[in-house]
C-alpha cells in the first residue's frame, strides 16, 4: 500500500497547475483582440443587398460616392436606398450535380461548402484553405472589387459626370424575377428596363402586379452560393471541329443559348445544360426537363406572352424571367464599355450596343462562378469557320459583332474569362496574316486533318427558313455595295427581310373541306 502524499508535494502540484492556468489565460487574453481585429477591421463583412450594385472597387465609400451610386441606380429604374441589407436566405433551388467542391463525403460537403461560402463573404469558395473568389471579386476574403478597367475615349469624355461609372460593375441582386425582388424594386408599380441602342432606351414593359399574379417564384431561382466553374458555350462553327464534350460537361455550370442542340453532337459540345438563355424565338426549345430557361424580355408584348404562358403551362415549368435589375445591369455595362472605345466599327455609334444573349451570358457567368471558360465564342466566318455549329446559317451584319468583340476582349485581357480555342485574339487584329500565322501554328485545332470530320458533318447540317432569308438578304446587300451603294441600315434590313420571308415562306396547309350535314 502506497503512503499518502505529503502536504508539501501536494502544494507543489497545486502551484504548478495554477501557473499553467495563469499562462493559458494570459495567452487567450492576448490573442482574442487580435482575432477580433482581423475579422472586423481588416476584412469587413459586406452583406448581400437585393437592390445594391457595387460600383466601385473599395468598401469605404465617401458620401459623394454614395450619391453617385444612387444616381446610377435611379438610371437603372431601381427604387429604394442603395445600402447594405440583411442577409438573404440561401436559395434551396440549387442545380443538381453541379457542385464539384473539393471535399470527400456528402455529409461533410454540405457543411464545408456552407462554411466556405460564409468565410469568403458569400463571394467565393474555399479551395486549399484559400478563398477562390467570383471573377469580379478578389482579396483574402473576396472583400475587394476587381481592378478597374482603365480607359479614356472621345465618347467617354462626352458623357456627363452622372453617367461616368468605373467598370466593371458587380451585380449582387436577384438574377430572376421573383416576388421578393418585385416588392423591393417596384417603387412606382412598373417594370422598367434599360436597353441601349433601342428607342427609347429606358422603357416600361409592364406592371409588377400583373407579373406577380401570373406566377413567379417566391425567391431567386439562381443560387446565391457561388459555383466553382462555368462553361459558357456559344454557337460558333468552331465547336463542330473540336472534341470538347467531356470537358464542357466537367464544369459545375453549363450555359447555352437559344436553340443550340447537343443531341448527336455530344462528343463535340457535351450533354449537360444548366441554364439556357433564350430570346422570344426559342421559348419552347429545351432538351431536358432539368434545364432552367432564362428569358430576357425586352418589350410589353413579351411580358404579355409570359403571362399567357404561365396560364397555359402552369407554374411548375422551369421557365423564368431575368429580373429587371439584372437586365439593367447588363445594359449599363454594355453602355459604359461601348463608350470606352475609339476603334468602334464605322456606322456604329458609341452607347448604341444592344446586349446580345452571348453578352448577357458572359456577365451572368462572371457573377456566379469563380472560373469562366468560353467555348465557341467570338470566332466565326471572318476567322474562317462557320457561323453556327448546328446549321448552315450565314453570319449576319458585322457591326454589332465587332463592337461586342472589343468588350469580350477586355474581359479576357483582365483574366475575367478565358477562351478555350486558340488564336481568337490574333484573328481579330487588323492584319489578316496574324490569324493565318496562328492557325498554321495551331494545326492541332485548325489543320485540315483536325477539322475534316467536323466539316463533313457541318455540310450535312440543316438550313432553317430564317437562315435562308438572311442568306438572300446578305447576297442582295453585297451586290448593292458592289455597285457603289452603302451598307443597309437596320430599318432597310428589316424591311427587306420581311419581303424575302413573304416570298419564300412555305404555303399554308390547305384546310380539309367541311362535310355538310345531310338535310333532314
Amino acid at each position: 500500500m502506497k503512503p499518502p502524499p505529503s502536504s508539501s508535494s501536494f502544494s507543489r502540484r497545486e502551484a504548478k497547475r495554477t501557473r499553467r492556468y495563469v499562462i493559458m489565460l494570459a495567452f487567450v487574453s492576448f490573442l482574442a483582440p487580435l482575432v477580433y481585429h482581423q475579422n472586423h477591421e481588416s476584412h469587413p463583412q459586406t452583406k448581400r443587398g437585393e437592390n445594391r450594385i457595387s460600383t466601385f472597387a473599395h468598401h469605404h465609400f465617401s458620401s459623394s460616392h454614395d450619391q453617385h451610386r444612387a444616381l446610377i441606380a435611379k438610371s437603372y429604374g431601381y427604387g429604394g436606398e442603395i445600402e447594405d441589407e440583411d442577409e438573404d436566405d440561401i436559395n434551396t433551388h440549387n442545380i443538381q450535380n453541379n457542385r464539384n467542391y473539393e471535399g470527400s463525403s456528402s455529409s461533410s460537403s454540405s457543411s464545408s461548402s456552407s462554411s466556405s461560402f460564409a468565410n469568403c463573404n458569400k463571394r467565393g469558395i474555399v479551395v486549399n484553405n484559400k478563398c477562390q473568389c467570383l471573377k469580379l471579386w478578389h482579396g483574402i476574403s473576396c472583400e475587394e472589387g476587381p481592378n478597374t478597367f482603365t480607359f479614356k475615349s472621345k465618347s467617354s469624355e462626352k458623357l456627363s459626370s452622372s453617367r461616368k461609372v468605373k467598370t466593371p460593375l458587380q451585380f449582387e441582386g436577384d438574377f430572376t424575377t421573383n416576388k421578393e425582388q418585385l416588392r423591393k424594386t417596384c417603387e412606382d408599380g412598373n417594370i422598367k428596363v434599360f436597353l441601349p441602342g433601342k428607342i427609347p432606351p429606358m422603357r416600361v414593359i409592364g406592371t409588377c402586379k400583373s407579373v406577380e399574379q401570373a406566377g413567379v417564384p417566391p425567391k431567386d431561382v439562381v443560387s446565391k452560393m457561388p459555383y466553382k466553374s462555368c462553361a459558357v458555350v456559344g454557337n460558333s462553327g468552331m465547336l463542330a471541329y473540336g472534341q470538347n464534350g467531356k470537358e464542357i460537361d466537367s464544369h459545375d455550370v453549363v450555359i447555352r443559348f437559344n436553340g443550340a442542340p447537343t443531341k448527336g453532337l455530344e462528343n463535340r459540345v457535351g450533354t449537360r445544360t444548366s441554364f439556357r438563355l433564350v430570346n422570344s424565338k426559342w421559348l419552347d426549345f429545351r432538351e431536358s426537363k432539368d434545364e432552367i430557361i432564362l428569358w430576357n424580355m425586352r418589350g410589353a408584348g413579351a411580358l404579355q406572352d409570359y403571362i399567357k404562358r404561365r396560364a397555359e403551362k402552369g407554374k411548375d415549368e422551369k421557365f423564368y424571367l431575368l429580373s429587371s435589375n439584372f437586365v439593367n445591369y447588363v445594359g449599363e455595362m454594355a453602355f459604359q464599355l461601348s463608350n470606352s472605345f475609339d476603334n468602334l466599327p464605322a456606322g456604329f455609334d458609341a452607347g448604341d450596343y444592344t446586349p446580345t444573349s452571348g453578352w448577357t451570358g458572359l456577365l451572368f457567368a462572371v457573377n456566379v462562378c469563380t472560373e469562366v471558360k468560353l467555348y465557341g465564342m467570338q470566332i466565326s466566318e471572318a476567322q474562317g469557320v462557320p457561323y453556327h455549329y448546328h446549321n448552315r446559317c450565314p453570319q449576319p451584319y458585322g457591326e454589332r459583332d465587332q463592337a461586342e468583340w472589343l468588350m469580350f476582349q477586355r474581359f479576357a485581357r483582365h483574366k475575367l474569362a478565358s477562351f478555350k480555342e486558340p488564336c481568337i485574339e490574333e484573328c481579330h487584329t487588323d492584319d489578316p496574316d496574324d490569324c493565318k500565322r496562328c492557325m498554321t501554328e495551331r494545326s492541332d485545332f485548325y489543320g485540315e486533318e483536325a477539322t475534316k470530320e467536323g466539316r463533313i458533318a457541318w455540310e450535312k447540317s440543316p438550313m432553317p427558313h430564317y437562315c435562308l432569308a438572311r442568306s438572300i438578304l446578305l447576297e442582295k446587300e453585297k451586290k448593292h455595295m458592289e455597285k457603289g451603294g452603302q451598307s443597309y441600315t437596320k430599318e432597310e434590313r428589316d424591311k427587306f427581310l420581311n419581303e424575302i420571308n413573304k416570298k419564300i415562306a412555305p404555303p399554308a396547309p390547305l384546310r380539309a373541306p367541311r362535310k355538310r350535314r345531310p338535310a333532314i
